[in-house]
């Protein structure tokens, strides 16, 4: 896209003929875009990826002000050559797109390209929801939660589903070997799974657990 925009706060960023497909130069007279920590509750330095927070600096009806876009990116370092001096925004994924399983960080990707080949097969759509969760201090459970319109013959391919999960994410397979881990498919009726109020999106990660 050659403008990086939101409902809420308007355009963000805007590509010159130098950007890449993911970099966006900020609107600095109108949009004051930090990039946040919020593990450590402090902006990030520059270079440094973290979320992306807007404060719109032209809005007076409605102040926009520090509201969290979703998306993961930081700033580029250096000017760029087209000569404009407003700084460069680099988009680098969605907020809470990652989870931690065994001291590895695993992509949500992972878990799409497991279920791709089974999307529209016996009623097996795409929502779905990946949920992890603590059994007890020693033990979690990871539950793929997916929405079909024939649960019965979608319940035919749990098995496939599964270990198609494992032989993606690694660290599924070693988890349950090493006994602290449960995979479990589950297939729901279409739109059980929760929605955002806002957008009408299911958020696709769930991670429940306390630490």
């Amino acid at each position: 896209a050659l403008g990086y925009t939101s409902a809420d706060c308007g355009l963000m960023g805007y590509q010159c003929l130098e950007c890449s497909s993911l970099e966006y130069h900020i609107p600095t007279d109108f949009q004051l875009i930090e990039i946040y920590n919020f593990e450590e509750n402090r902006v990030c330095e520059y270079g440094e990826s973290g979320e992306v927070v807007v404060t719109n600096l032209a809005r007076s009806s409605l102040p926009i002000i520090r509201y969290k876009i979703g998306d993961i990116a930081r700033f580029k370092e250096g000017d760029c050559s087209c000569g404009d001096k407003n700084p460069i925004l680099i988009l680098e994924g969605r907020a809470g797109e990652d989870f931690k399983i065994g001291g590895a960080y695993i992509s949500m990707d992972s878990v799409e390209n497991a279920i791709k080949d089974f999307v529209s097969t016996d009623g097996i759509s795409a929502n779905y929801q990946f949920v992890i969760e603590d059994i007890n201090e020693n033990k979690m459970r990871v539950t793929l939660k997916i929405e079909s319109s024939d649960i019965k013959k979608s319940t035919l391919h749990v098995g496939q589903i599964k270990d198609s999960l494992k032989k993606s994410i690694d660290e599924l397979k070693v988890g349950e070997e090493l006994k602290y881990l449960s995979t479990k498919v589950l297939f729901v009726d279409i739109g059980s799974i929760q929605r955002s109020p806002i957008t009408g999106k299911i958020k696709h990660l769930s991670d429940l657990r306390v630490n």
